[in-house]
């Protein structure tokens, strides 16, 4: 019989895909969506949908209640006040953790968690890792460095400013050779999270890339 997994971020940009790496690996879908939330259209991909967000626990409970796993996908990247980064990065994925204790969790992070100072939301991203990481149950976390692929939205913007000219990093001019970037596919970002359920990983945090080694200069963007 097909295991259960609970999916939050279904409706995001990375979330269709990794729904379909999931149904190609065959497993049974919940996932989590926000009440007025348009649904992705995925052809010949059945799910149970349980309408909801991260600061619902009664949705949380019917997302996670008797599921062989968990990935969570959600997280707020931009946000009007700091204080909203860590209602859903941190509180949310705090709470979901905790109301799936015993089975396998895991948490689709960023790169930016490497430098909580940095920012609001890398605080956010850091202080959510460090919630899945107290878990008495099995659990992981992926960091993921920028996602391009269809229906993107934040690295499309970037990729036309390199294409302009413009410096791979603030500060940063053309040509300067630690001026690098990560990048993932988002359907290989989606395939990696489905073969992380399918095999055994050690717990803890991973960083994963596209496998370019050193990354990208700007040279090699534009």
């Amino acid at each position: 019989m097909p295991k259960l997994v609970a999916v939050t971020g279904a409706t995001g940009f990375v979330g269709p895909h990794l729904v379909a790496a999931l149904a190609r690996h065959s497993w049974k879908l919940r996932l989590l969506v926000r009440r007025w939330t348009p649904l992705p259209s995925l052809p010949g991909v059945e799910a149970e949908i349980v309408w909801g967000d991260l600061s619902d626990e009664a949705s949380l409970r019917a997302l996670v209640g008797g599921a062989d796993a968990v990935i969570h996908a959600a997280g707020l990247i931009k946000a009007r006040r700091p204080a909203e980064f860590d209602r859903i990065n941190r509180d949310g994925t705090a709470r979901l953790s905790a109301l799936a204790p015993d089975v396998p969790f895991l948490l689709l992070s960023s790169l930016a968690a490497r430098e909580p100072q940095l920012s609001p939301y890398a605080a956010s991203k850091r202080a959510a890792e460090e919630a899945v990481a107290a878990r008495s149950g099995p659990w992981l976390t992926l960091r993921a460095p920028a996602v391009y692929g269809p229906g993107d939205r934040e690295t499309l913007a970037y990729f036309k400013m390199a294409k302009r000219g413009f410096a791979l990093q603030p500060g940063q001019p053309r040509g300067r050779p630690e001026a690098r970037l990560s990048l993932i596919h988002v359907e290989d970002l989606a395939e990696a999270l489905a073969l992380a359920l399918d095999r055994p990983v050690p717990p803890g945090v991973h960083e994963i890339d596209d496998g370019h080694a050193g990354g990208y200069s700007h040279d090699d963007m534009s």
